[in-house]
């Protein structure tokens, strides 16, 4: 006899858990210097735009009008995007070049998930970059079950790697990856080859805020023993 397990959800999660802001959907530039806020409701992550504008501004209007944290405001929402589980933590991951790289998000899962993602340009969706798993090795629960402490996720304010505390006492380093160069030359149109106009257009899509190359993005790690490092057991 086979059993069928389902989830059913009587009630949207409506609390927000978590909150971060960062240049998301769009490169940091002249035209866009204001970054997105992106809010966690336990199983839902949605990401906004902040417009500028007054109130008797049309909806046109709105749209056109350039980010200035100096004027009135309004939030857009982008995306709403339902999860597969209970986010613990969220954070975001800055680009190392800004105007060129979009910032990442991370995302913490229970007991020792850690999932990148990025937003898609073409289909205005979120991208899985990357996913980091630390449940494989059992000696890292020490005989437990059950962790009072979710993950929690560290990130660093220049971009230059992400840590994740887990299982109370392990420390997960993982460091960014630069953005491949040749990527960033595969964005441009074929018809611009010689360098001088390569370095122009890539100058010009960056003051116009355009995307080129994609967002940031981590590489593999390793787990630091904190209580072994700092004496105890």
């Amino acid at each position: 006899m086979a059993n069928t397990c389902f989830f059913r959800e009587v009630h949207p999660p409506t609390g927000v858990t978590a909150a971060v802001s960062g240049f998301f959907t769009h490169t940091a530039s002249a035209q866009h210097p204001t970054p997105n806020l992106i809010i966690a409701r336990t199983t839902v992550v949605d990401v906004f735009e902040v417009r500028s504008g007054s109130p008797d501004d049309s909806q046109a209007a709105w749209s056109a009008a350039p980010h200035s944290a100096a004027q009135g405001g309004k939030l857009e929402l982008m995306g709403h995007f339902p999860l597969c589980g209970v986010v613990e933590s969220m954070v975001m991951l800055k680009s190392r070049s800004p105007g060129i790289q979009r910032d990442a998000l991370m995302l913490a899962f229970r007991d020792a998930k850690l999932c990148v993602l990025e937003w898609d340009t073409s289909s205005h969706d979120l991208r899985t970059t990357s996913m980091h798993f630390f449940e494989g090795d059992p000696a890292l629960r020490d005989g437990r079950k059950v962790f009072a402490d979710p993950p929690r996720l560290l990130g660093d304010h220049q971009g230059r790697f992400a840590a994740m505390i887990l299982y109370n006492h392990y420390l997960a380093v993982l460091p960014a990856i630069e953005a491949d160069q040749f990527e960033l030359l595969a964005s441009l149109p074929s018809t611009v080859t010689d360098p001088a106009d390569v370095l122009r257009e890539i100058t010009a899509q960056r003051s116009a805020g355009m995307p080129l190359g994609s967002a940031a993005a981590l590489g593999n790690g390793y787990l630091l023993n904190l209580a072994k490092l700092g004496g105890g057991s």
